[in-house]
């Protein structure tokens, strides 16, 4: 993704994922360039670096919550600077959790060689775990089949 020259936008390049210490560990290139915007034009300044960010998985009812998002470690003096101003004017305003419904991705399907199509009305997160190499969501379903 190539940005608009003269905007405001921050991404992520060739994010890395791994599971360390209980936490989603996310390591990946910064790229953004961040001031004000004015007559659809940024004054500001390019930053780069490469970031760690991390997050904890938490299940609550049918939602898995990757929570207590944080910016873990920045390689570039410069751009942790701008990051910790950002983060201290921002306050609580930047997102600190990601949401996913586990109902929405359990889809119904047919049971092989019937016609009848089971669904899933409703899911309770009973444990997640995370382990070195996988997380493990341990829930309780309730199905329909019509």
């Amino acid at each position: 993704m190539v940005p608009h020259e003269g905007r405001l936008y921050a991404y992520l390049e060739n994010p890395k994922i791994s599971l360390a210490n209980g936490r989603l560990v996310m390591n990946a290139h910064l790229s953004s360039r961040v001031g004000l915007e004015v007559g659809g034009s940024c004054v500001g300044t390019g930053l780069a670096s490469d970031v760690q960010l991390s997050g904890k998985f938490v299940g609550s009812g049918s939602q898995l919550t990757l929570q207590d998002i944080k910016i873990d470690n920045v390689a570039d003096d410069a751009t942790r600077q701008v990051l910790d101003l950002l983060q201290s004017a921002a306050g609580s305003s930047l997102p600190r959790a990601v949401k996913v419904d586990l109902t929405q991705l359990l889809k119904p399907s047919i049971v092989p060689g019937t016609d009848i199509k089971v669904s899933v009305t409703s899911v309770a997160i009973a444990e997640v775990a995370i382990e070195p190499q996988s997380v493990t969501v341990r829930f309780d379903a309730k199905l329909r089949a019509d």
